[in-house]
């Protein structure tokens, strides 16, 4: 996979960073990262969007959207997080 934004500023990833921050109500001390990523793969769409947590001390998380950002809604967002949740509390 290539990575096809990580540094740029982009409205679209801002927007899924707050969006982020206000599902798992997250101070400043926490990372989140958004990034698209490129896929040239069957199956696979042509871009999917990451999104890392990093907080100190604890492992990070990471849940996909598959879709590009400009794509990616506040549903799709809280849906993605509610689903990594449910998977790793057991």
């Amino acid at each position: 996979m290539l990575t096809l934004s990580g540094r740029d500023p982009s409205p679209h990833r801002a927007r899924i960073r707050v969006w982020c921050r206000e599902a798992l109500c997250l101070g400043p001390d926490v990372t989140v990262m958004v990034t698209e990523l490129a896929c040239d793969d069957p199956g696979c769409p042509d871009l999917e969007t990451v999104i890392a947590v990093l907080a100190e001390g604890q492992e990070p998380q990471m849940v996909r959207i598959l879709l590009p950002a400009s794509e990616v809604s506040e549903a799709h967002v809280y849906t993605a997080l509610a689903q990594f949740n449910n998977t790793h509390e057991e």
